[in-house]
């Protein structure tokens, strides 16, 4: 999916058939990975530029030839994916039904949150406390957090690893998972592509400052592709969120 369309064609140029794959609704490439070093601080003003994939370009060319998938499989409950499948998929995507009642997507309240410089470490604490919750509660099912930047991504890290060391149920559920694609882990926005676990705990990371002022300031999320972002951050999880 972060292939350009210039590593591309040299392929594309030696083939009889083409066939490409992909979701417009996804990430397309980005340079935020060429970016990341320079993102210290949030409130920096970085520009992340996304770059046209090669299934758009692809679509100006066999749209005639397209087709669409219509079955989603990943969300267990219907509740995960509402709002995708509203918002981003025309209400086109059918959905397994659920012998569950209710909502799988569960907010908590951060008691006194503070954000600076791109951090809120109030929520760090309370997301690590959210995580052995969920891990006392249900230990076979895997875990990813999510954030929506870099430097709450590296605070919880962090945390967690620090965590690890001193919690042994942590430390037990991390090597249950450890060597498989549903290792215990942090990651943001721009990385969770792909990804998917049981249970997806995400950090908003923005709030108030010491003035107690929320500032319009949302990263990446701002920009033209933030949408997408937002689509992939929700579509991770099969079991809750």
């Amino acid at each position: 999916s972060q292939m350009k369309p210039e590593q591309a064609f040299s392929l594309i140029a030696r083939c009889n058939q083409l066939i490409v794959v992909g979701d417009r609704n996804q990430l397309p490439p980005t340079n935020f990975f060429q970016k990341r070093d320079v993102m210290e601080e949030e409130d920096q003003e970085i520009e992340i530029e996304d770059n046209e994939s090669v299934l758009e370009l692809a679509d100006k060319v066999i749209a005639k030839n397209s087709c669409s998938l219509g079955w989603h499989y990943r969300s267990r409950h219907q509740s995960l994916i509402n709002f995708s499948n509203y918002y981003f998929y025309e209400n086109r995507l059918t959905i397994f039904a659920s012998n569950r009642l209710g909502s799988e997507v569960k907010y908590v309240k951060v008691h006194d949150p503070l954000y600076r410089a791109g951090v809120n470490l109030p929520e760090v604490e309370q997301t690590i406390q959210v995580l052995k919750r969920q891990v006392n509660d249900e230990p076979m099912k895997s875990i990813l957090i999510a954030t929506m930047n870099q430097a709450q991504t590296s605070e919880l890290k962090i945390a967690l690893d620090r965590e690890i060391q001193n919690d042994p149920q942590l430390e037990a559920f991390d090597s249950s998972f450890k060597s498989t694609l549903d290792g215990l882990d942090v990651k943001n926005l721009e990385n969770i592509q792909g990804d998917e676990r049981d249970v997806v705990i995400v950090s908003t990371v923005y709030g108030p400052g010491a003035d107690g002022r929320v500032m319009q300031n949302f990263g990446p999320i701002n920009k033209d592709s933030g949408w997408r972002r937002l689509n992939v951050l929700f579509t991770r999880a099969k079991h809750r969120v």
